[in-house]
């Protein structure tokens, strides 16, 4: 049985993986079993790797103490290089001998120290994956979510299905909210909201940048636009009442009431028709005015 230190070589970009591998054949092809390597070796093909034993010892002690001094936290630091993990720990035999194939409840008890050591290094994995496999943790995120999914339309429910949270607790909750949100914590400060009514985008910008031509303020403004036969309905009313207006206006009239009496029109509706396309502002306008221009509005 040989106990081997490896190292493997991405003959395409340079990077490295060194680790330990114990076996009876050291031409066995084995290249590696780390996730990084084995998605490079997937992307790039197995021809453009090539491996290199650095060392062969005759027990698995030797092989770990020696993969943990090759492999440790700058090794792994290092751009170009495969290894999420410091050396020293990894592999079944490591694994077998701690009593770490078990039960999780049973390795707590039998070595809490070994599994706390264990969870703080899967800890640093998975931040240190986050940070520099974004593939991989664009991944994790759909895994996650798919499982919650069929989870809940399997009728499953969650923990807190059926409890409350105490006033108490929803308070402290929302002042802490309250304070992380505040000034530059705030996903919103100094921006704001624009939309673009005939590509239907909408799109945040700073404060202090200038609108772009075609955009205005606000998000999905096209959303409440009405529909063109809308716009034909609102045009012929528009049209009514605004005839109704310049026929007031003609100087034939001594007052509204002369002009419901004349028209034979009642003044709730006159009212109503005013009020709704007419404001205080622009009634000012057209009484000194006395006359509207029509525009079509669409």
């Amino acid at each position: 049985m040989y106990y081997t230190i490896y190292k493997t070589t991405n003959k395409v970009n340079g990077k490295i993986y060194i680790g330990c591998h114990k076996t009876n054949n050291l031409d066995d092809g084995y290249l590696g079993s780390g996730k990084l390597l084995g998605r490079a070796i997937e992307k790039y093909g197995v021809e453009n790797f090539e491996k290199e034993i650095l060392h062969i010892f005759n027990k698995a002690s030797e092989m770990f103490e020696m993969e943990s001094e090759l492999v440790n936290e700058e090794f792994v630091k290092r751009d170009d290089t495969y290894n999420l993990n410091e050396g020293g720990y990894g592999g079944f035999n490591f694994i077998n001998e701690n009593n770490l194939n078990i039960d999780l409840k049973k390795q707590i008890e039998r070595n809490p120290e070994l599994c706390e050591i264990a969870s703080k290094k899967g800890n640093e994995t998975k931040s240190k994956k986050w940070e520099n496999d974004k593939e991989w943790a664009k991944k994790y995120r759909k895994s996650i979510s798919k499982g919650l999914m069929k989870f809940y339309k399997d009728g499953g429910r969650g923990g807190f299905t059926g409890k409350q949270h105490s006033t108490e607790f929803k308070e402290q909750l929302s002042a802490v909210m309250k304070e992380k949100s505040k000034g530059e914590n705030n996903s919103q400060y100094g921006t704001m909201w624009i939309c673009n009514i005939e590509l239907k985008e909408n799109k945040k910008i700073k404060k202090n940048e200038e609108i772009p031509e075609g955009w205005m303020l606000g998000r999905n403004k096209w959303k409440n636009l009405p529909s063109y036969d809308e716009h034909v309905k609102i045009f012929i009313e528009y049209s009514e009442v605004v005839k109704l207006w310049n026929r007031f206006h003609s100087g034939k009239f001594r007052s509204l009431r002369h002009f419901e009496e004349n028209e034979h029109i009642e003044r709730k509706y006159l009212s109503k028709k005013f009020n709704k396309f007419f404001n205080l502002e622009k009634n000012r306008k057209l009484k000194s005015n006395k006359s509207l221009i029509i525009k079509r509005p669409f």
